[in-house]
């Protein structure tokens, strides 16, 4: 008990830590760049606007990231929304691992998608659509991960796979990335079952690409 409580102690405090030089980083020693990527956007808050995003592949993604770029011109306001992005990012891989393996020295790794989004956000060349779009695609990956039995996880994996790519557009390939982690995984793990479940596996583990690969054909075609 007084070890499981050391450890989350430990959790919560190199987390604090982490965001917190993040935060400090952004805020005094890398400000000018959200008034630099700020005033190179062009935001508005209408239907119209709106609807003309969406009406493409990855548009919400897109129009989410220039809503969240305007207020960049707050001193605080951009490193605040990047912390806040890059904590729910690292919540969610934590998440996701705790899902392959309980091992609490997988913690430290939750971090590295927060560490790398946080490093390419410094290069003015990508916007912040690079992290809310992966961040889309790993939500709905964690949301197909707690859902229970092959035949739920296929169908939810048939909707997730055309609804992420319309949201956030080639991000979506980190969810199929995950899928294929996953599924690989529990067919692992049933390795030594009957040998019509592996073969029911292979074919959930396979369907996934086979959706994405006639999505992108379907969607070249219009």
């Amino acid at each position: 008990m007084k070890n499981e409580q050391f450890i989350r102690n430990s959790e919560r405090l190199f987390s604090g830590i982490f965001f917190t030089g993040i935060f400090i980083f952004f805020m005094f020693f890398y400000n000018s760049h959200f008034h630099f990527a700020e005033q190179f956007q062009l935001f508005l808050l209408t239907g119209d606007f709106f609807t003309s995003r969406i009406a493409s592949p990855g548009g919400f993604n897109g129009w989410l990231g220039d809503f969240l770029t305007q207020f960049y011109y707050l001193s605080f306001a951009g490193p605040l929304i990047i912390v806040r992005l890059l904590l729910v990012l690292q919540l969610i891989i934590k998440r996701m691992l705790a899902f392959i393996s309980p091992d609490p020295l997988l913690f430290p790794v939750s971090f590295l998608p927060s560490l790398l989004a946080g490093m390419i956000l410094c290069n003015e060349f990508y916007p912040l659509t690079s992290i809310t779009g992966f961040l889309i695609a790993m939500i709905a990956g964690l949301i197909y991960m707690r859902i229970a039995g092959q035949t739920r996880r296929f169908i939810a994996g048939i909707f997730f796979i055309p609804l992420v790519y319309w949201l956030v557009g080639g991000s979506y390939l980190s969810l199929l990335l995950v899928i294929f982690v996953y599924e690989f995984l529990v067919w692992r793990r049933s390795g030594k079952d009957e040998e019509v479940s592996r073969a029911g596996n292979g074919i959930f583990s396979r369907w996934p690409f086979l959706a994405s690969g006639a999505l992108q054909i379907l969607m070249r075609n219009r």
